[in-house]
């Protein structure tokens, strides 16, 4: 097994390359300075509930958010929309569109943290920005390095935004726990061995699947148990083929939620990437596979 500090540094095959993880596992980590356009996709894995109400916790969790400091106000790197209810938003910084603020208590690579809304309600001129049982309401999160979120017009969508749909509730469930490790989150070590997790399964997913030479695309998944519940801190085995040349694998420690992810440098020059992904320290485990479409740029 390939020691995480190995994948601190930059590991290179032909001009492709997997960028190093940290060591809480599965947590990406830039190891040089990139382009804001060479940014991989932001990808929102899970929404905790949201409820009718104007103070609550929804916790927005997932791979590639970047970094920002906690607000009260406006960002022009994220947006909340109630597709059922006209359109209302919320967080969005724009001069073209009215939105309420919102209140962001954490907002790091792999999580954000809502604790409410200012002004939610109708207001005085009989405008409602209310959330009713049973709505769609679509977030949306770019990071903040990179470029800013395009118009809510679906022919403007960039590849640079992640997004995430999800009805409104009755009631909260439990928000999900902190990845151990991520920014000072503690979280409760419940690592799967290999073992233990003889029937988990794996599945292998790329944000996105088609990209130009020498940029930037975000390998990630999920693993779960027999029953469908995430393996939590389940350790994955991953490996990429380049033109027939393998990149030395690397293993990523599953996040609580059962999810990782990986950024992964593409070729300078047009071929297929294939991916492969199985349950580390189970040779005989079934492995996933993914393509990826290198472009010339």
């Amino acid at each position: 097994m390939n020691s995480q500090g190995t994948w601190r540094q930059l590991l290179s095959l032909g001009g492709a390359s997997l960028l190093g993880i940290g060591a809480a596992g599965g947590l990406p980590i830039q190891a040089r300075a990139q382009d804001p356009q060479d940014l991989p996709r932001p990808v929102i894995t899970s929404v905790s509930s949201i409820v009718p109400k104007g103070t609550q916790t929804i916790v927005i969790r997932g791979i590639g958010f970047g970094h920002a400091e906690p607000f009260n106000g406006k960002s022009s790197y994220f947006r909340l929309t109630d597709v059922t209810q006209r359109n209302w938003m919320a967080g969005w910084a724009s001069f073209s569109t009215a939105a309420i603020p919102v209140i962001v208590s954490k907002w790091t690579e792999t999580e954000m943290v809502i604790e409410g809304f200012q002004d939610y309600g109708w207001d005085g001129g009989g405008v409602k920005h209310a959330f009713e049982v049973g709505d769609v309401v679509k977030i949306e999160v770019a990071n903040p390095k990179g470029p800013r979120l395009p118009g809510p017009n679906p022919d403007e969508h960039s590849e640079s935004v992640g997004v995430f749909s999800v009805r409104v509730s009755a009631a909260a469930t439990t928000a999900p726990t902190p990845a151990p490790g991520a920014d000072g989150d503690t979280g409760v070590d419940t690592r799967v061995d290999a073992a233990s997790c003889a029937g988990c399964m794996v599945s292998l997913s790329l944000a996105p699947s088609v990209v130009a030479s020498g940029r930037t695309v975000m390998v990630y998944g999920v693993v779960q148990d027999e029953s469908g519940s995430p393996a939590s801190r389940a350790e994955v085995e991953l490996t990429a083929t380049v033109a027939g040349a393998a990149v030395p694998p690397t293993t990523i420690t599953a996040h609580t939620d059962g999810t990782f992810g990986v950024p992964f440098k593409a070729p300078r020059s047009a071929s297929v990437v294939t991916f492969r992904a199985r349950l580390a320290g189970a040779p005989r485990s079934a492995s996933v596979t993914a393509t990826l479409k290198v472009a010339p740029n």
